[in-house]
């Protein structure tokens, strides 16, 4: 099959209903492989160059595409009203799967459906939107169909633009007036609200041109007022976007914005395309619009991207106030650091104790369901007096890290230099705190240890239990690296849960309403209350993610067993007080070589709990935040620069430069 092959049957049938013609154009151009925008541009060009060597098959071709635009709905092409849908997860799941395993019936006489199938391979919105906007653009114009010489034609597709236009004018006075949009502007009623007068203007706007349609000497209405309160509207869901650091945000609250934004920038393209003349620019923007109707079919029935539009979604959701926690978790001066130190400290002695009633929980007999139980309250209770004390477990610092460095990516006024600042201490409070722990974990288990035999007259674990211990430290056992980062994705989940219910307390008013609550107050006063919430306002995150912690790495083995899967878990802090009852049980009766493995296999254990859970955090954050991934590698090689240029700095804060008025800089 051949460009000519093809264009002389669309010249001898003359007939716009037959897609199949413009299917087998399209194969044409399609490349071997989905990804090859060159062979694609390649295709293009030399389609471009025959139709220049053939008028009259230009010529035929091109009053076949003019039928057919004047012959189908646009509307579903130009607004994309799918982006409009509020559906839950679950629905739109079932919904899109039926559609994969017994598809819709396409509407031939609507553009998008006849779009859907003459690009019908799952992958052909990839190599369109690869394709430059220019090669485009020169099909287009060599092609060269000008709508004037088809009056009726030029009359339906600018109806339709227009209809689109009154669509989506709609659309954002509809989204501007819902009760969850208010809620979180409400001042919006106090004033002339902008998404009902810019509805106004466009519907003035629609009306006027309609009317020059057919007649001319009616004055013509530009597009100015629209623009200044198209702006206002944008402008306030600004406002709305920024208030949810501090008044949280909900999945249905994101989906407004995002439909908003969507819908300001394509009632803004349209206008553009009714208002400018035809040129270079109106082709350019033709093409941005036929390549984002491609895009939008190929993403109506695909499962992948409902899964990458939910999570960004809930992404947005959870690190919006989990960034804002981890400025608590870097610290940039000495004073800081060292306080992290003593926080880490806290948290490893604490830690100590819950290996010892670990052990004790160990010697029951209980079902796994018991042991599992009793294991989840132990951890969960730990981990959450950890934080009433104010001490930091290091694990639990990369979550939250995460999503403050995603921030900062997505602050295009912040520099380069200053995000690797900003990693250097982040890897500094991680590591002092990793130190921390570990430094305090230890001595205590052996202290534990100490006691327990003067008191009982018996080690705690055992021999047989204490070299079982130490074997799963061995790092040369692929599983205890595995389960280490099992462990890394349960502190990346806790991180999340930290992350959701700090939003939802925001969003709902939790701290409010426990100040208000009636029967606290009688309880236990007014004051009392107040305090409560409060705490609550500020902690609730913290605590749930850490009761769900210690839930998670309780449950994975019994999970596992359930499932036959050799699931368990390895985390850092854990298995260092483990070690070191171990090693007092056995009255460090092991070789130094022995010693220096299991020691190693500890440090690897902490290192891949924080690179997994840092890992999946900054990918979840960064997904909510739209990223380039160009900045990410241009700050890797920074990383390795200013590593090799103070490497210091990475575990030690430098001093602080004071500049005093009328002296020279010096360090304190």
């Amino acid at each position: 099959m051949t460009f000519e092959i093809v264009l002389k049957k669309i010249a001898a049938e003359n007939s716009s209903g037959n897609i199949d013609l413009l299917t087998e154009l399209i194969g044409l151009i399609r490349p071997v492989k989905f990804d090859d925008a060159e062979q694609a541009s390649n295709n293009i060009l030399a389609l471009c160059h025959f139709l220049t060597l053939h008028p009259d098959l230009n010529l035929a071709f091109q009053r076949y595409l003019v039928e057919t635009l004047g012959s189908r709905k646009l509307l579903h092409a130009m607004v994309n009203d799918r982006m409009y849908q509020t559906h839950t997860l679950w629905s739109d799941f079932s919904e899109r799967l039926g559609r994969k395993i017994l598809p819709l019936v396409p509407d031939l006489d609507d553009l998008q459906d006849v779009l859907g199938a003459a690009f019908h391979r799952p992958k052909d919105d990839v190599w369109v939107e690869q394709v430059s906007d220019q090669d485009w653009a020169e099909l287009f114009k060599t092609i060269g169909f000008d709508v004037s010489l088809y009056p009726q034609v030029k009359q339906f597709l600018t109806e339709e633009a227009l209809s689109a236009v009154r669509y989506l004018s709609y659309q954002i006075a509809g989204v501007g007036l819902q009760p969850e949009f208010v809620r979180n502007y409400p001042t919006i009623e106090e004033f002339e609200s902008p998404f009902a007068r810019q509805n106004e203007e466009v519907l003035e706007y629609v009306q006027c041109f309609e009317k020059r349609l057919y007649d001319v000497s009616i004055e013509r209405i530009d597009a100015l007022q629209i623009e200044v309160l198209l702006q206002q509207c944008e402008q306030i869901t600004n406002k709305v976007q920024n208030a949810a650091a501090t008044n949280g945000v909900s999945i249905g609250l994101t989906r407004l914005l995002n439909s908003l934004k969507h819908s300001i920038v394509r009632i803004r393209h349209l206008i553009f395309l009714l208002e400018t003349p035809p040129s270079d620019e109106l082709t350019v923007s033709l093409v941005q619009l036929f390549k984002q109707a491609i895009k939008d079919d190929k993403s109506k029935d695909s499962i992948a991207a409902l899964w990458h539009s939910n999570t960004q979604l809930l992404s947005q959701q959870v690190t919006q106030c989990a960034g804002q926690i981890g400025e608590h978790y870097v610290t940039s001066t000495r004073k800081e650091w060292l306080a992290m130190g003593r926080s880490s400290l806290k948290a490893g002695f604490l830690v100590g104790f819950m290996a010892l009633f670990k052990a004790l929980t160990g010697k029951l007999l209980l079902a796994p369901m018991g042991f599992a139980l009793l294991y989840a309250l132990n951890y969960s209770l730990g981990f959450v007096i950890i934080h009433m004390v104010h001490g930091t477990l290091a694990t639990k610092q990369p979550a939250m890290t995460a999503s403050l460095l995603a921030q900062s990516f997505e602050q295009s006024k912040v520099k380069l230099d200053n995000l690797v600042e900003l990693v250097v201490d982040i890897v500094r409070s991680q590591i002092i705190a990793i130190f921390g722990n570990i430094a305090l974990a230890f001595p205590t288990a052996l202290a534990i240890g100490w006691v327990w035999e003067k008191l009982m007259g018996h080690t705690l674990l055992g021999e047989a239990k204490a070299l079982k211990v130490l074997d799963e430290l061995d790092p040369t056992h692929p599983s205890t690296l595995i389960y280490a980062g099992v462990a890394g994705i349960c502190l990346f989940t806790a991180g999340l849960i930290s992350g959701y219910y700090d939003n939802k307390a925001k969003y709902n008013h939790i701290a409010a309403r426990i100040a208000c609550w009636p029967w606290l107050i009688k309880l236990l006063g007014e004051s009392r209350a107040y305090k409560i919430s409060r705490y609550v306002d500020h902690n609730l995150g913290a605590l749930a993610g850490n009761f769900f912690l210690g839930i998670m790495l309780a449950f994975i083995a019994p999970i596992g067993g359930f499932l036959g899967l050799p699931l368990d878990i390895r985390h850092v802090t854990l298995s260092t007080a483990n070690m070191g009852l171990a090693l007092y049980d056995l009255n460090f009766n092991i070789t130094w070589q022995h010693a220096l493995l299991i020691a190693s296999g500890v440090l690897l254990i902490g290192a891949v709990n924080l690179t997994v859970s840092f890992a999946l955090a900054l990918w979840v954050a960064l997904t909510s935040k739209g990223s380039d991934f160009f900045k990410e590698i241009v700050l890797g090689g920074l990383m390795f620069k200013r590593f090799f240029k103070r490497p210091q700095d990475f575990f030690y804060p430098p001093k602080a430069i004071v500049v005093e008025e009328g002296n020279m800089p010096k360090e304190i």
